[in-house]
C-alpha cells in the first residue's frame, strides 16, 4: 500500500489545495473539483482513507499526531478532507495531540486556511483550545 502522507498523492499543483489567510475569500462546503480533473482527487483521497481504515485513521504517534494532524499540518487537503470526514463518523473529529491541539488547531498553525474552513464545515470544535489555552482564533490572530 502507498505511504498515505506521500505528498505526490495529493498535491496537485492545478487543484486548489492551500490557501493563505490572505486570500480574497474563501469557498464554502466541500473542495470542488475543477470540471477536469488531471490528477488526484477527493475521491482518491477517500479510497485511500477508506482502505486505511478506522485503526490506522484513529492512531496516534508518539507526539499523539493522528494522520489527519498531519494532513492539516503539510496541507494536503484532499487527504485531510477524507480523513476528516471518517474521524467525524466515529466521533473524533477533535482528537488532541500532546500539547492538546485539535487537528483543527493544527490546520490553523499551518495557515491552511481552506482545511480550517473544511473542518469547521465538517464540525470541528471551534472553540477548542490547546493546554496552553489557545484558540483557533488566537492562532490565526498571530499568523
Amino acid at each position: 500500500m502507498e505511504d498515505p502522507l506521500d505528498t505526490r498523492l495529493y498535491a496537485d499543483p492545478s487543484l486548489p489545495q492551500a490557501g493563505s489567510w490572505r486570500a480574497s475569500g474563501l469557498p464554502s462546503g466541500p473542495p470542488q473539483l475543477p470540471p477536469v480533473v488531471t490528477g488526484p482527487s477527493l475521491d482518491t483521497a477517500r479510497a485511500h482513507m477508506l482502505a486505511l481504515g478506522p485503526q490506522k485513521l484513529l492512531a496516534q504517534d508518539e507526539e499523539g499526531d493522528t494522520l489527519l494532524h498531519l494532513f492539516a499540518a503539510r496541507g494536503l487537503r484532499w487527504a485531510a478532507y477524507a480523513a476528516a470526514e471518517m474521524l467525524q463518523a466515529y466521533r473524533h473529529l477533535d482528537i488532541r495531540e500532546h500539547k492538546g491541539k485539535t487537528p483543527l488547531l493544527v490546520a490553523a498553525a499551518a495557515n491552511q486556511p481552506l482545511i480550517v474552513e473544511d473542518l469547521l464545515n465538517l464540525g470541528a470544535e471551534p472553540n477548542a483550545t490547546d493546554h496552553q489555552g489557545r484558540s483557533v482564533l488566537h492562532v490565526a490572530a498571530t499568523l
